[in-house]
């Protein structure tokens, strides 16, 4: 700046140098099922075991599958390249490995730490990771299609793990059907059912197939 103040030479050139340096790396992830961060039950254990398995597949580094501690859920990492942007992606796919596995209310809190140079490690929280099954199903809007043709096609099933493709598996088969104008399956106690089951509310438009109409007086 000062050179181009006082009119020395055509132009001001500026030149960038920069060192890498080492390429920071994954050295463990620890899942938080608890308060205290550790293990308490068999199925506490299987879910550990489950999640790992799931960020394994995520990050692409089969070693993240086995958990090094059995009372904690943790495994550790060599040599796996580490990018922020990326694994903070890994939560909201979590979530909705959760949901497609029967615990739809799943909620996945993400933190990463450098636990030293060149090394970070990668921590998640999950909280009410319960498993859900179908509960009652209620069928409103047909006037003409029988309940037990509908029910068919949805393919909810009292006690069946309630997971998000079954519901959209389901409406799209009942759409596919082309008596109804639309679908819709809610489920109004979803966030606060306690008894292990979910109801559902399926709503149909059945399709307009009047063609004619003749009035005689």
């Amino acid at each position: 700046a000062a050179l181009a103040a006082a009119e020395r030479g055509d132009g001001l050139h500026v030149r960038y140098v920069i060192d890498e340096g080492e390429p920071p790396l994954l050295a463990a992830i620890e899942i938080a099922l608890a308060s205290d961060g550790k293990i308490h039950n068999a199925e506490e254990a299987e879910l550990c075991t489950m999640v790992l398995g799931a960020l394994a597949d995520l990050y692409g580094a089969k070693q993240l599958a086995t958990p090094t501690s059995p009372d904690r859920c943790a495994a550790q990492a060599t040599d796996l390249k580490f990018r922020e942007e990326d694994a903070a992606l890994t939560k909201d796919q979590l979530k909705g490995w959760l949901y497609s596995h029967g615990r739809p209310r799943a909620e996945v809190s993400y933190e990463m730490a450098m636990t030293a140079p060149h090394r970070a490690a990668a921590k998640y929280t999950l909280t009410n990771v319960q498993t859900l099954q179908i509960g009652t199903v209620v069928i409103r809007g047909n006037f003409k299609t029988r309940d037990s043709i509908i029910r068919s096609e949805l393919g909810l099933r009292r006690g069946a793990l309630f997971t998000q493709d079954a519901l959209a598996e389901g409406a799209r088969r009942l759409r596919n059907t082309a008596l109804f104008d639309a679908v819709n399956v809610s489920m109004p106690d979803l966030e606060t059912t306690r008894a292990g089951e979910v109801n559902a509310v399926v709503e149909v438009v059945e399709r307009y197939d009047f063609l004619a109409q003749v009035d005689t007086e």
